[in-house]
């Protein structure tokens, strides 16, 4: 069991890297894509990888009639997801962007959990709720409140980390009916149709240099999108899903680290504090959880 849970742990700490090797690749490619195009390009190589994963795996099954709504929900919200995630990481701090992201999916969720899921908040949820906001007010004072042209890219952020705190909530509704693949087939579908439709009616331009560094980035990025699901997927069979959340939050500590030593991104000491309270609004909840858990197989021991 202790084997097993670490090779979990580190399973999921590969996930974390690859999830935060976006930004690497978002600031390499930067302006070299347009923000939809960069999102249908490199969604087919994840789209690839998750087809053969998924044959592989023998993962195809039919889709229950009274399940295709949810799908589409799914796919349409995480579709409009990735081009304000790709946007905010290219013209932000790693660190900064994925501060913003992160604090906008506490937030949204807990907003979303009581209006739609009837969920009650709980003190620990307060709790978490406050910290999350406090935590981006103090990020976005202390890192581009002066920056009059960092607006979108913050907005953008704020957008990425709503639309996916959306996507956690409708994926609910499948999740547990069908391979967490084969909703990433579906839903990087969407995301190519979806974006594609939207570079063409704002008549973004094509890159057609496939031997620049900007493709090979876009075809990296491709893949790490597979890697950080794929291992989720996996890692998550080892670990309990509480403490697998937190692992993954230490995706915001190697962003920043990516940020610092390739981008010379130092980030301020205010922005530093606000997301160490968005990290508690991510951990605390889980920290309860699991302490609960402990305390309940304690008392029936």
């Amino acid at each position: 069991m202790v084997k097993s849970t670490t090779y979990g742990f580190f399973i999921l700490l590969t996930s974390a890297l690859a999830y935060a090797s976006y930004g690497i690749f978002s600031k390499i490619i930067g302006n070299a894509f347009a923000p939809f195009t960069q999102v249908w390009t490199r969604s087919i190589i994840t789209l690839l990888c998750f087809i053969l994963f998924c044959f592989y795996k023998n993962f195809f099954v039919k889709i229950r009639k009274e399940d295709i709504k949810w799908f589409i929900v799914v796919g349409v919200v995480g579709s409009l997801a990735l081009a304000p995630t790709f946007y905010s990481l290219a013209n932000l701090n790693i660190g900064t962007a994925l501060f913003i992201q992160y604090a906008a999916t506490v937030i949204t969720s807990y907003i979303l959990g009581s209006l739609i899921l009837r969920e009650k908040l709980t003190k620990i949820s307060i709790i978490a709720l406050a910290s999350a906001f406090v935590g981006l007010l103090l990020v976005y004072w202390g890192d581009i409140h002066f920056e009059a042209g960092k607006i979108v890219p913050v907005l953008a952020a704020c957008v990425s980390g709503t639309l996916f705190s959306f996507w956690f909530v409708f994926s609910k509704k499948i999740s547990s009916k069908y391979p967490t693949a084969l909703i990433n087939v579906y839903g990087y579908i969407f995301a190519i149709a979806v974006n594609f439709m939207i570079a063409a009616g704002l008549k973004e331009s094509f890159n057609s240099d496939f031997t620049s560094t900007a493709w090979f980035a876009n075809v990296g990025y491709g893949f790490a999108g597979f890697a950080g699901s794929g291992l989720a997927i996996y890692g998550f069979k080892f670990i309990e899903a509480h403490k697998g959340s937190i692992i993954l939050l230490s995706e915001i500590v190697f962003g920043v680290l990516f940020g610092l030593l390739l981008f010379h991104e130092i980030l301020s000491i205010t922005t530093i504090l606000g997301g160490i309270l968005i990290g508690v609004s991510v951990v605390l909840p889980n920290i309860y959880e699991m302490l609960s858990k402990q305390n309940l197989a304690q008392s029936l021991a």
